[in-house]
């Protein structure tokens, strides 16, 4: 059986978003079955028609009986990814009772506390950053070192400032998200639409962005 590797990268809002990207890959004859929530592996599948959706693990989730209820409910489960289980079900009719899943409203409040608690436990290391390079360029303990070690010493400074830059571009990239899906998510408009017609809007949107 054939099997592909895909890139993707979802914010921890996008929970609806990666759901139906996953659905619309089973349709195409691509079936989930493992992720580290940005490498997806795909094995070939029949082209057939299954609703995926995910359920962010909290720490007082029991992890001997957190499957148990879904299963319960013929959901069938995929993998964990982190904070975060995968399971899918085959459709059939037009509806599917997803009750046993937490609410969208509850999961964005949720992913809001899981952005704010990376930032803070990287706090630390921003601090460890911003007085390593205050030493470097305010002082001269690390001229003592001879130019050979202060160009080393400046080599590390210069990729801890690119380190400290992606990790806050990251943070106030995943609170943009956050608020603009927690927008749509509230917008008058989607209480009329489907699922499908809501993500869909979302991507015209950015696309015109």
């Amino acid at each position: 059986m054939e099997k592909r590797t895909e890139h993707h990268k979802f914010y921890f809002a996008d929970f609806l978003r990666e759901e139906q990207w996953l659905a619309d890959k089973n349709k195409e004859g691509w079936r989930l079955v493992d992720t580290d929530g940005a490498t997806y592996e795909f094995e070939e599948c029949p082209k057939e028609d299954w609703v995926y959706k995910t359920e962010d693990i909290k720490k007082e989730d029991d992890p001997n009986t957190f499957l148990d209820k879904f299963q319960e409910k013929g959901w069938k489960f995929i993998c964990r990814s982190n904070e975060r289980a995968y399971f899918k079900k085959r459709r059939i009719g037009k509806e599917v009772d997803i009750s046993v899943f937490t609410d969208e409203d509850t999961r964005l409040a949720y992913s809001k506390k899981v952005y704010m608690n990376h930032m803070f436990k990287m706090i630390p290391a921003y601090i460890l950053i911003a007085i390593y390079l205050y030493i470097l360029l305010f002082t001269k303990i690390m001229r003592n070192f001879g130019e050979i070690g202060f160009g080393i010493f400046s080599t590390i400074g210069f990729m801890a400032i690119i380190a400290l830059s992606v990790g806050v571009g990251v943070h106030l990239s995943e609170r943009k998200r956050w608020k603009k899906v927690t927008e749509e998510f509230k917008s008058p408009e989607r209480k009329e639409m489907t699922l499908e017609e809501a993500l869909k809007q979302m991507d015209e949107k950015e696309d015109e962005r």
